[in-house]
């Protein structure tokens, strides 16, 4: 996303692929597979618009959802009673927003 443009991206992540190849193949048979996508922000000319069109505001949002969710609880019992909660928070953000579901439960939130 830094590179000053596509052709510089590319040689970058190259650059990358070749270096991590024998260490990590999954990651960076992944990287090649899905490079066009990764590196759509270049269809913006500047830096400035490539780091705004890239902002995380709706994943921290919900993070801080989470957090304010279960900061009074306190410990859970188990992992699942956790995931439950967490799956149950991302749902409802989801739905907000008009997301759907990768899930459907036999449940209505």
């Amino acid at each position: 996303m830094n590179a000053s443009n596509l052709r510089k991206a590319r040689s970058q992540a190259r650059r990358l692929a070749q270096r991590w190849s024998v260490a990590y193949p999954n990651v960076v048979n992944s990287l090649r597979t899905d490079l066009d996508d990764l590196l759509s922000c270049f269809r913006y000319p500047t830096l400035e618009q490539r780091k705004a069109v890239r902002t995380t505001n709706a994943i921290e949002r919900r993070f801080r959802e989470v957090r304010r969710r279960t900061r009074p609880m306190g410990v859970f019992q188990d992992r699942t009673s956790m995931d439950r909660i967490l799956f149950a928070v991302f749902t409802h953000e989801n739905r907000s927003q008009g997301v759907p579901s990768l899930f459907s439960l036999t449940q209505s939130f």
